[in-house]
């Protein structure tokens, strides 16, 4: 009787131990914590498609000023998410901070959509970055769903994409 009784004490005193114990920060979390506002609550993070893998970080701001440099290889870019398809989420405007030029993000084998109300949601992408020129009908059909695009004098639109197979969206408290 005496050992039933240790034991069950043991078992209520180890989980009392769990209950309270506070969740870790991941090191995504932890990579993006510089931006996070001051509050006691984590940041809420959205996974879509693959997991990022280990690939190399670049910054938008490389790949804006050299993007031949890393077309058709995969990488994760970092930025804040300036727009997304009103539509169906299925792609998504990524700035690198206070520039104005950004990357307009579209997901691996049209296979996962983001959140339609992820404007301002920080972002780690992971995919390929390409070159495609939008025909004026694919720019026009863009613009209703809410993108921002400059146009080529002929009404097409030459852009620097990215197809990603792995988003991370990071939304941290507001403000008190």
């Amino acid at each position: 009787m005496f050992l039933r009784v240790t034991l069950a004490c043991a078992l209520v005193a180890s989980l009392a131990v769990f209950a309270v114990a506070e969740p870790q920060e991941t090191s995504d979390q932890k990579a993006l914590s510089s931006e996070k506002v001051q509050s006691s609550e984590p940041a809420k993070m959205i996974v879509r498609g693959e997991k990022i893998g280990d690939s190399p970080v670049v910054s938008l701001a490389d790949i804006i000023k050299q993007p031949k440099k890393y077309e058709n290889k995969t990488v994760v870019l970092e930025g804040t998410v300036d727009a997304v398809c009103q539509k169906k989420g299925c792609w998504m405007v990524i700035l690198p901070g206070d520039n104005e030029t950004g990357v307009r993000v579209t997901f691996k084998d049209y296979g996962f959509f983001v959140p339609k109300d992820a404007k301002g949601f920080k972002v780690r992408a992971e995919g390929k970055l390409h070159f495609t020129t939008l025909s004026k009908e694919e720019a026009d059909h863009l613009e209703e769903d809410g993108a921002k695009l400059v146009r080529d004098a002929d009404g097409t639109v030459s852009e620097i994409g990215f197809v990603a197979s792995g988003v991370e969206l990071y939304k941290f408290p507001e403000k008190e």
